[in-house]
């Protein structure tokens, strides 16, 4: 992925007029990748998967995209990775990359939803 245009198109959801989370994506190529990230107050209530599947209807919306997203997560983040799963996501591959802001090198799940 291009670490220079990362982030380059984001938005926030948002209930009730207040920040649920945030989203970032970003085509590579033909692909579109997403990040994002839940509020931490919201975290652990187990809708983890209903914001994950309203970002990806507010991408297919803002984008006009209709093809494969993809996005990646640390191999041991249990949680996140069966709320993606809960949402429609599949596992795609694994790679292996720096955890943010370390020098760790860590597994990372690559899963996608069609």
């Amino acid at each position: 992925m291009n670490k220079e245009t990362w982030g380059t198109e984001q938005f926030c959801l948002l209930e009730n007029n207040e920040i649920v989370g945030c989203v970032s994506c970003q085509f590579e190529s033909d692909k579109l990748w997403i990040g994002w990230s839940l509020c931490p107050n919201l975290c652990g209530r187990r809708t983890g998967h209903l914001f994950a599947i309203k970002c990806v209807e507010q991408i297919r919306k803002q984008k006009r995209y209709n093809k494969e997203i993809y996005l990646r997560v640390a191999a041991s983040n249990i949680r996140a990775i069966k709320a993606y799963q809960k949402a429609g996501f599949i596992f795609s591959g694994i790679i292996q990359d720096e955890v943010a802001y370390t020098n760790d090198i860590e597994d990372f799940f690559i899963m996608k939803i069609e």
